[in-house]
C-alpha cells in the first residue's frame, strides 16, 4: 500500500488545522521555520492543489485589492478544513494502518466545522490574525500560549456588565457589552516573566459608536479585576502553564492596524481612557518584520505631549490638529512588550 500522505502533508494538514485559515505563502514561511528544506513556494502550491484533489483540504480565494492589481495579479488561494477532510484524512492513515499519525489533529476535530464560506472582509480579517500568531511563532519558546478567539471563544468571549454614570447629570445607567478579541495570548520574556494579552486586528472598517464601546468594555473589564479569576487562572491550570499567582494576573490589550495612520488615530481615540498601559498599537507590516521588537506606541508613550495637544483642539482645526499629532507619533520612540 503505497501511502498518499506524506510526513509533509501531515504535517501541512495540521499547520492549516492549528492556524484555521492560511494562504500558500502563510504556509511557506510557518513551515519554512520548521523544516530546513522546504520546496519552493510554486512546488508547495502544487502540493496543496494535490491535497485539495485527494479532499484531504478545503480551498477558497480571496481576490487582489484594486489598488494592488495588476495585468499579472491572481487570488490567492485560502487553505482551510472541514470535518469531511479530516474524515478523508483519518481514512486514509487508517487504509495505510498508519492511524496512529492522526493523534496530532484529534485536538483539532471541535475546532474545524462546517459553514458557509465567509465575505471577502472577513477573510481578509482572519488572514491578518494568521499573519499575527505566525509571525508570533517564529519564536516558540517566547510563546506560551496562543487561541485564536475569533468570531467568539467560550473561554474567552463574555459580557461585560457595568454602570456607567453620565458626568453631567450624575444618572447612573447599567450597560451591557461585549468582550470579543480577535486572539489570546500568553508570553515570556526572560527577566520579565508571563504576560497576558487580548488581540484586536483592525482592519479600518469599524463604526466609530462600535470602536468606542470596545475600548470602554475592555477597561470596564480592567477595573473590575475580574480577568485573573475568569480568564487566566483556568488557563494556566488547563494547560499546566508555570505561573504563579495567575489569579492576580493582569492583561493589555494589541491593536494591530493595516498603516501607520490608523495606529495614531486609534492611539488618539484612546487618550481619554484613565490607564496609560492598557492599550497598545502597531502595524501588522512592523509586527511580521520584528515580532518582539520595539515597534509599540500607546498612550504612554504620548503622554508627555498630552497636555500640549490638549491645548491645541482649542486652536487648531482638527484635520491640522491631526496631522500634528500624526507627525509627532510617527517620531517618537517605540517600545517592546
Amino acid at each position: 500500500m503505497n501511502p498518499t500522505l506524506t510526513p509533509l502533508n501531515l504535517l501541512i494538514i495540521e499547520t492549516v488545522a492549528r492556524f484555521r485559515l492560511m494562504t500558500t505563502e502563510q504556509l511557506h514561511r510557518a513551515l519554512s521555520a520548521k523544516r530546513e528544506k522546504l520546496a519552493s513556494v510554486e512546488n508547495f502550491s502544487n502540493i496543496l492543489r494535490r491535497l485539495h484533489s485527494l479532499g484531504f483540504v478545503g480551498r477558497d480565494w480571496v481576490a487582489v485589492r484594486p489598488a494592488e492589481r495588476t495585468a499579472f495579479s491572481k487570488p490567492s488561494a485560502v487553505w482551510h478544513l472541514k470535518p469531511e477532510h479530516l474524515k478523508a484524512v483519518l481514512a486514509e492513515l487508517e487504509r495505510t494502518a498508519r492511524a496512529d499519525l492522526y493523534e496530532p489533529l484529534r485536538d483539532y476535530e471541535t475546532h474545524v466545522k462546517d459553514g458557509a464560506p465567509l465575505a471577502e472582509n472577513t477573510l481578509r480579517h482572519e488572514l491578518a490574525i494568521t499573519d499575527f500568531y505566525s509571525a508570533l511563532d517564529t519564536d516558540p519558546a517566547r510563546v506560551a500560549l496562543w487561541l485564536r478567539t475569533s468570531p467568539r471563544h467560550p473561554d474567552i468571549s463574555r459580557d461585560v456588565v457595568f454602570t456607567q454614570t453620565d458626568k453631567k447629570t450624575g444618572k447612573k445607567t447599567e450597560r451591557r457589552l461585549p468582550l470579543n478579541p480577535d486572539g489570546f495570548h500568553i508570553t515570556h520574556t526572560e527577566g520579565k516573566g508571563y504576560a497576558c494579552f487580548f488581540l484586536e486586528m483592525d482592519m479600518s472598517t469599524e463604526a466609530p459608536e462600535k470602536l468606542t464601546n470596545k475600548f470602554i468594555a475592555y477597561v470596564a473589564y480592567h477595573q473590575q479585576n475580574r480577568f485573573g479569576e475568569d480568564i487566566a487562572t483556568p488557563l494556566v491550570r488547563r494547560y499546566a502553564l508555570p505561573i504563579q499567582h495567575p489569579e492576580t494576573a493582569p492583561f493589555r490589550v494589541l491593536f494591530v492596524t493595516p498603516n501607520a495612520r490608523r495606529r495614531n488615530d486609534l492611539l488618539l481615540k484612546s487618550r481619554v481612557f484613565p490607564m496609560g498601559n492598557l492599550f497598545h498599537f502597531a502595524t501588522l507590516d512592523d509586527l511580521k518584520r520584528d515580532p518582539y521588537g520595539a515597534l509599540w506606541v500607546s498612550k504612554e508613550t504620548f503622554a508627555p505631549h498630552l497636555d500640549e495637544y490638549n491645548e491645541k483642539t482649542h486652536t487648531l482645526t482638527a484635520s491640522i490638529l491631526r496631522d500634528w499629532a500624526h507627525t509627532l507619533l510617527d517620531e517618537l520612540p517605540k517600545h517592546a512588550l
